[in-house]
C-alpha cells in the first residue's frame, strides 16, 4: 500500500466516523414539574414581575401579615 493509498482510506474513516448518525439519537427527556410550590401563596400576580420583582414573589405575604407593634424593633443585650 502506497503513501497515498494510506492517507486516502485514513480521510474516508474521519468522514465516515464524523458524519455518523446525529438524527437517530432520541430525543432529549423533557421533564415538567406541574406540583404547585408552596411559595407560589406568596405571589402577588397583580404585579408585574419587571415593575417590582419583590412585590410580585412576595406581596401576598406582605399584605396579609399583621406585624404587632410591641415587637417591632431591636433589642440590645448589652
Amino acid at each position: 500500500m502506497t503513501l497515498t493509498a494510506a492517507l486516502f482510506c485514513a480521510m474516508t474513516m474521519v468522514v465516515l466516523t464524523a458524519c455518523t448518525d446525529i438524527h437517530d439519537n432520541p430525543a432529549p427527556v423533557v421533564v415538567v414539574d406541574d406540583k404547585e410550590w408552596k411559595a407560589d401563596a406568596n405571589k402577588d400576580t397583580s404585579v408585574r414581575p419587571g415593575d417590582d420583582f419583590f412585590m410580585y414573589c412576595n406581596g401576598g405575604w406582605w399584605n396579609s401579615t399583621v406585624v404587632d407593634e410591641r415587637t417591632t424593633g431591636t433589642t440590645s443585650s448589652t
